[in-house]
């Protein structure tokens, strides 16, 4: 599987213990690093593993010159391609929307500072942008805020 809560972890320790699953193996956990009390932690037939994505030589090297070269590009006005905390945004996509994106992002702190409680869901208008523009760097930057 490929991310943490990608599947139940509890329905997992469940089947496994009914034998209706025989065996299963998970690296990566919804919430990581895994809980001591995990029920996944209570049967031989499950294997579990801290998620090595990057632990290779090779993989901590590419990840260092990965790093290295966006750094530059930013330093040189492009765009971060893999920030940790949002998700990428294209260039092209930015330029037409570029006049929101701070606004967005204030517009999403000031939200979320003001809710009285958990926010399920949020609708944007978003006015002054040409019709076949894409809106998903003005969403990101809002989601972040």
């Amino acid at each position: 599987v490929a991310r943490g809560e990608c599947v139940d972890e509890a329905a997992v320790a469940a089947a496994v213990r009914a034998g209706h699953v025989a065996r299963a193996a998970l690296d990566v956990f919804a919430p990581e690093p895994l809980a001591k009390d995990s029920p996944l932690l209570e049967h031989d037939n499950i294997i579990v593993t801290p998620h090595l994505g990057a632990s290779t030589q090779e993989a901590q090297v590419k990840v260092a010159v990965d790093v290295c070269e966006q750094i530059r590009e930013v330093l040189n006005g492009g765009v971060a391609h893999a920030a940790l905390n949002i998700p990428s945004m294209k260039a092209h996509l930015i330029h037409p929307v570029q006049h929101l994106l701070d606004i967005a992002e204030t517009l999403g702190r000031v939200m979320v500072q003001l809710a009285e409680a958990k926010i399920k869901s949020v609708s944007l208008v978003v006015a002054d942008v040409p019709p076949a523009a894409d809106l998903a760097p003005v969403i990101t930057c809002f989601s972040k805020g």
